[in-house]
Parts: C-alpha cells; structure tokens; sequence
C-alpha cells in the first residue's frame, strides 16, 4: 500500500482529490473542519482503489490474524440480552440476493466511500466518491449485480407479470373498504377491530372537535356581551 497516508493540511501530497458538496445545484468545496478532527482512524486516511484492493486480497488470504479473531470480525456482535446485531468488528454484515454481504461505508468532508465484499463468489467492489451527495454503496451493489448476474436487483424498468391477479383484486378490495370505515367480508377480525377502533376514535375526535368549536362559539358571545 504505497499511497495510503495520515492526512496532511500542510504536505503537497501528490494526486489528492477535493472533496465537494452541492449547494442549490452548484458545485462547492466541502466545509472547513478543524485539523484536530483528522487525528482519528475514522476518515482521517488517505488511500486509493488499488490500495484497498491490496488490502482486501491481504483479508482473503487472512494473513495477519488468528482464524478466531476473523471469525469474530465478520460475525454477528451478540448482546446482552442473548439477541444478535448484524454487525462485526467495524464490518456491517448483510444479505444480497441471498448471498452473505461483508460491508462498510464511510461519509467525511465532501467524501463517500464502499466497500462491499462477497465471500461466496470471492468478489469485492469498493468506490471511492469526492462527492458529497455521491451513493457509493448503491453503486457498488450495482455494479457486483453486472459482475455476478445471480447478485442483481430487479429491473425496475420491466413488466412484472402478476403471480395471483385475484388475490389482489380481494386485498385491495379489503384495503379500500377498511379505508373508508366500512365492512368487508375478507377483512380477519384483528383488522375489522383495528377498523372499529379507528371509527371510534375518529368519533371521539369528532365529538372533541365540535365541544370545542361551542366552547369558543360560546366564548366569544360571552365577550361580546360583555
């Protein structure tokens, strides 16, 4: 990794990029932030793609840890209450399409970063953004859906065919009639009391609001008299 570095306000580092924001459709230099805010791991690197990929072929070979200490980065953190949270040591662990997902993004100073890992297909796309309002992640699951077609996301652009055209006639037939606080004879009785429990309310708040319409009806007849 010859172009990862601690970053310098002062040092003429060669090939760094400028971090922008959008401001009213117009292109911007991302905000000042005090120097002593860049003393910390978390976005105060300098790196490039190739440098990173280094680093990802040094974590699939796990040179440098223990097994045990991998296994515990890229597993579910347990909490004390015995559940688990998708998330390892500084790894967000989720799913695609069915495949194991290993992941992190990251958002500083007119930067947006992903690096999103694939363990089954042995795949990794990371995207490095000098954008503010960039979507890295987004793009780095696009792009691993063309490398690996089983990853891809559905067309939005296609017709999708109904699978059960009459269920749907029934379920929007119940949606509408529960809308309108009326009966429906596909409606299970926990979403007919969940109706009955809305009309009831909506009565109530009906009633309040004429009370309170008299309550100022009558008072201002009160100050007019007086």
């Amino acid at each position: 990794m010859t172009s990862t570095r601690v970053i310098s306000e002062s040092d003429i580092v060669k090939n760094r990029a400028a971090g922008y924001v959008l401001e009213n459709g117009k292109l911007q230099n991302q905000g000042w932030v005090s120097s002593s805010l860049n003393t910390t791991a978390d976005g105060s690197l300098y790196t490039t793609v190739l440098d990173l990929a280094k680093w990802d072929a040094a974590l699939l070979a796990r040179r440098f840890l223990k097994p045990e200490s991998y296994r515990a980065m890229w597993s579910p953190v347990r909490l004390r209450d015995g559940t688990t949270y998708p998330y390892g040591f500084a790894w967000g662990l989720d799913v695609q399409r069915g495949e194991p997902v290993i992941q992190h993004t990251g958002s500083w100073q007119g930067f947006k970063t992903a690096i999103v890992r694939y363990p089954g297909p042995k795949l990794t796309v990371i995207v490095l953004a000098n954008l503010d309002q960039a979507n890295p992640h987004f793009l780095a699951t696009t792009v691993a859906g063309l490398v690996e077609p089983a990853l891809a996301g559905p067309d939005v652009r296609a017709a999708v065919v109904d699978p059960d055209p009459l269920r749907t006639t029934r379920l929007r037939e119940v949606l509408q009639a529960w809308a309108k606080g009326e009966p429906s004879p596909g409606m299970a009785q926990g979403l007919r009391s969940t109706r009955t429990r809305t009309q009831l309310a909506t009565r109530c708040l009906a009633r309040t609001c004429s009370s309170n319409s008299r309550r100022r009806r009558n008072s201002l007849s009160w100050r007019k008299t007086t």
